[in-house]
């Protein structure tokens, strides 16, 4: 019976020490994930990130609403469930579109009948007209957020036109969003500073008294100050225009045309790139060439190759991107300070910028106007200002 006793009390002694030593390692672990605690949402986060809950919500929450008015040549032609119909097809196509899965929900575009309707035409929305023609064919504006579709009677009668508009939203349109957000985050953000040097080579540039010459310099220019003061939010953009006689090879152009006769415009990106672009009729070309320097630098610069001819509608794309992109950045570095966390001010300061995150989030879902999109990048970046 003593025996018996007294092996009871040595078990029941095993037990209690085992049992300490089992709850021990959990006390103090739990005082330290007080601190990690103050980073997670309402939301149950029930699988494993490998960027923590910040970027969780980030990807789950947050999504850059783009609406499309639809408005008609003819508002007597009566087309009876076409939104709904493209509608349908346009949020399939664009899930089919966006590579990364996590990304699936970040964009929303989101058509409205103008003629159901009360549309406010302005130049910060995106539009989209219905056109009805002989040929089924489609264009982007160059000066607006606007893309048409001209549709046929055939059309209609095949039950095409839900695919024509689209096709021409999500393939052209609206494209380049499409294509920034399957870019990878942080890793392909645009470079702070893009710096190139221009030179203007050949006979029309080189005598005073030529005018076309002095006159193309001074457009091009000017077009290109203008996109950089766009830009300047994106990217700074620097530039050194050489003196006429300048050597070539001195501004870092390797591929050296003997011919001095000819007009033309030489842009360097040291150490990236050269283009060589030739001028036979300053008048007929001017336009285009313009155009074509322009769209070099954009390319450059890292924004979506479409619409190719709308540089205001690549910016948009760009600024949600830069936006988002930011945001990551924002997450990354605050879950960074929430593992370094160890008293209770740094825990109430992480707080603070957490709720700011969070605020700025719910800002982009109920505010997707074209004009806020500066203000909305700003916020995120002086927050992750604040973090570094």
């Amino acid at each position: 019976m003593n025996i018996v006793t007294r092996v009871g009390r040595i078990n029941f002694t095993h037990l209690l020490i085992y049992f300490i030593a089992i709850l021990l390692p959990w006390i103090s672990v739990s005082g330290s994930n007080h601190l990690r605690n103050l980073f997670k949402f309402d939301n149950k986060l029930d699988h494993d990130f490998n960027s923590g809950p910040l970027s969780y919500h980030l990807q789950k929450e947050l999504t850059f609403k783009i609406p499309v008015h639809i408005y008609y040549n003819n508002e007597n032609f009566e087309l009876p469930d076409l939104i709904e119909a493209t509608q349908i097809q346009i949020n399939n196509e664009l899930r089919n579109l966006i590579n990364n899965h996590e990304n699936k929900n970040l964009l929303k575009i989101e058509l409205f009948d103008c003629l159901k309707y009360n549309c406010t035409n302005n130049e910060t929305e995106y539009k989209l007209d219905l056109i009805l023609n002989r040929e089924n064919s489609l264009g982007v504006s160059s000066d607006e957020l606007k893309a048409i579709v001209f549709y046929s009677l055939d059309s209609i009668h095949s039950n095409d036109l839900p695919f024509l508009i689209t096709q021409t939203i999500l393939h052209h349109f609206l494209y380049g969003d499409i294509e920034l957000i399957n870019r990878k985050l942080i890793k392909e953000d645009f470079d702070d500073e893009v710096y190139f040097k221009m030179v203007f080579a050949g006979p029309a540039f080189e005598m005073e008294d030529i005018k076309d010459g002095a006159l193309f310099v001074s457009e091009v220019m000017s077009n290109i100050e203008g996109s950089s003061e766009q830009i300047n939010c994106l990217t700074k953009l620097a530039w050194d225009i050489l003196p006429q006689g300048s050597s070539l090879t001195d501004a870092d152009y390797t591929d050296v045309d003997e011919d001095k006769s000819e007009n033309k415009v030489i842009i360097i990106f040291p150490n990236k790139l050269s283009k060589v672009l030739k001028i036979s009729n300053f008048i007929e070309e001017k336009d285009q060439l313009i155009s074509k320097i322009l769209s070099i630098i954009e390319k450059q610069l890292g924004l979506p190759s479409k619409p190719s001819n709308n540089f205001n509608i690549k910016l948009n794309a760009s600024l949600r991107w830069k936006i988002l992109n930011t945001l990551s950045k924002v997450s990354r570095r605050m879950e960074m300070r929430n593992n370094e966390s160890e008293n209770k001010a740094e825990a109430l300061l992480a707080k603070e910028y957490v709720d700011h995150f969070k605020s700025i989030i719910q800002e982009i879902n109920n505010n997707y106007e074209t004009h806020s999109l500066i203000n909305q990048l700003n916020k995120s970046k002086n927050l992750l200002y604040t973090l570094e």
